[in-house]
């Protein structure tokens, strides 16, 4: 949370020191990336599609967008045989402040995304973790087995840079510092059929993400801006 709080202030400090505002643009974006996640050793295929607004001014620009985020899980170790299947969908939030004018071919970028997971009410249980066996005393054996339940939130922090390709047509390349809070549930059954008891969990995941993507703007309003007086 405090890189969090840390990047929204540095947004706040350069939305304030360019204030002379130019235009507002409409903005559309996709991109293709990934989150390399170290424990567990899991690679997540992120496809993202984006719609918002740019507000331009004279020194940088920052952009809102509602997006929509699809992840491809993939188990580095094949554990699990879902990880290599299952595709999650996530709804959320990005905004990206780009450091210098838009006329620049080049410009740095930082960027903050915030999405929670789209989960259908009806879509069965997937295995979590691969189901292990403890013998009791008694010699039966307990299965414990995990399911997915939900992913509540998912963040990004990133810094890249934006280049300008011809005329409102722009690739940004950006990697950075991802979070993934999961919830999850253990099933312990006897005999593998009797269940005993079900119980709630939860956990979180630190990732290095990376994502290239491309946008494109339309001019929506040309903003009033004063003149200096000579």
């Amino acid at each position: 949370m405090k890189k969090i709080s840390f990047l929204i202030v540095v947004l706040l400090t350069f939305a304030s020191y360019t204030v002379a505002q130019k235009n507002i643009n409409l903005v559309l974006g996709t991109s293709v990336g990934f989150s390399h996640y170290y424990a567990p050793q899991m690679l997540f295929i992120n496809t993202t599609y984006q719609v918002g607004a740019e507000l331009e001014f004279n020194k940088g620009s920052l952009t809102f967008s509602g997006v929509y985020n699809l992840n491809l899980i993939n188990d580095l170790k094949d554990i699990n045989e879902y990880r290599s299947k299952q595709l999650l969908s996530f709804l959320g939030i990005n905004t990206r402040y780009r450091i210098l004018n838009n006329t620049k071919i080049i410009s740095p970028t930082l960027s903050l995304s915030l999405f929670t997971e789209v989960r259908k009410k009806s879509r069965e249980y997937i295995d979590y973790k691969t189901p292990r066996m403890v013998k009791n005393s008694d010699g039966n054996g307990i299965i414990y087995n995990d399911l997915y339940l939900s992913t509540p939130f998912l963040g990004n922090i990133s810094m890249g840079f934006q280049v300008n390709l011809y005329k409102g047509l722009s690739m940004i390349v950006e990697g950075g510092y991802g979070y993934r809070y999961v919830k999850y549930m253990t099933q312990e059954y006897r005999n593998k059929d009797i269940l005993i008891s079900t119980t709630n969990h939860s956990e979180y995941f630190q990732s290095f993400d990376f994502k290239v993507g491309f946008s494109y703007t339309f001019l929506l309003t040309k903003a009033y801006t004063k003149k200096s007086k000579k």
